[in-house]
């Protein structure tokens, strides 16, 4: 239980005694990360850009609206990367486990 919660609790206790980032930057990185990536170079400037004018535009999109935590919901393409990361993560560790069992 100390290895799982003690680094939880370390990180608490230090976010809450350092400084807050300031928040312009921190608006300007969440804007860029939520921004879907365009299909030309010219679209992805265009999507940032408007992104920066307002970084309030995915907001919507949180977990817990109104917070400082950036966790989105997940929608069906987040559930599909990820179940097919999961699937190929697991195959990889079948192909891992055949080569282990012809090695011996």
């Amino acid at each position: 239980m100390v290895d799982a919660l003690f680094p939880i609790f370390m990180v608490i206790v230090f976010s809450l005694l350092t400084r807050p980032t300031d928040p312009a930057r921190v608006d300007r990185f969440y804007a860029r990360m939520k921004t879907p990536v365009g299909a030309t170079l010219e679209q992805d400037a265009v999507a940032v850009q408007e992104s920066y004018a307002n970084p309030t535009r995915y907001d919507h999109l949180k977990m817990f609206p109104r917070t400082n935590w950036e966790f989105t919901k997940w929608n069906r393409q987040d559930a599909l990367g990820f179940l097919g990361c999961c699937g190929l993560v697991g195959g990889i560790l079948i192909f891992f486990k055949v080569v282990l069992m012809i090695g011996s």
